[in-house]
């Protein structure tokens, strides 16, 4: 959702200003939107929601469970996991946009730009979208990040091993193919574009608010 400062500070002041934050898993999504319900924001957590409807099948209770249960593109079964996946991300998702009634920041997953385009140019009417960029400096941290941390990630055809090459090795080839692929989609939904070493240094909720503010 395209707006003017006034506007920002409009809605703002009325209620009326629901936002989300796309980028890649580590990038800092989650850790920002939490710093807005101190602020008065109601917090909805796309994660939170799938992990709870794999809860009862798969015994699932956290971010990281999914992760583990989605596991590696190169893992059996993981094309049929990252399907299921993008099914139930594409329900909670367009549950979460249905009813903005106060100031909200819904959190949003990484694999966002898989969801159809019906419901991305809906996110996109609805919300402020505010992308962290990532820049290629940062790949080698986010590359650590996700394997010291399992997420849910969906590689889409990002991830092809060759000829002779063993599955770390094709990860560690893919990531950045994955990252150039995603960097290209967030662009194109995002209203705010925040480089995602500006965002690490965002000290809370306000600092956020300002910084998202000034880039409009």
């Amino acid at each position: 959702m395209r707006m003017t400062r006034t506007e920002f500070d409009t809605r703002l002041a009325e209620g009326k200003l629901a936002l989300t934050f796309v980028g890649m898993s580590g990038i800092g999504k989650t850790y920002h939107s939490k710093q807005l319900p101190k602020l008065g924001f109601k917090y909805l957590s796309c994660d939170d929601l799938i992990a709870a409807r794999l809860k009862s099948p798969a015994r699932l209770e956290t971010v990281a469970d999914v992760g583990r249960w989605m596991g590696q593109p190169y893992s059996e079964g993981y094309r049929d996991r990252e399907k299921a996946y993008l099914d139930m991300e594409e329900e909670v998702t367009r549950e979460s946009i249905e009813d903005l009634d106060q100031n909200t920041v819904v959190d949003t997953t990484g694999s966002i730009v898989y969801l159809s385009e019906s419901l991305c140019a809906n996110v996109k009417q609805k919300l402020l979208v505010v992308y962290f960029n990532a820049t290629s400096d940062v790949y080698e941290r986010m590359l650590s990040l996700y394997h010291a941390d399992p997420k849910p990630v969906v590689w889409g055809a990002a991830f092809k091993m060759e000829k002779g090459e063993d599955a770390l090795s094709a990860l560690r080839r893919s990531f950045p193919i994955l990252l150039d692929y995603r960097a290209k989609k967030y662009s194109e939904m995002a209203d705010v574009v925040l480089p995602a070493s500006r965002a690490w240094d965002i000290e809370d909720g306000q600092h956020l608010l300002q910084l998202i503010r000034g880039q409009l």
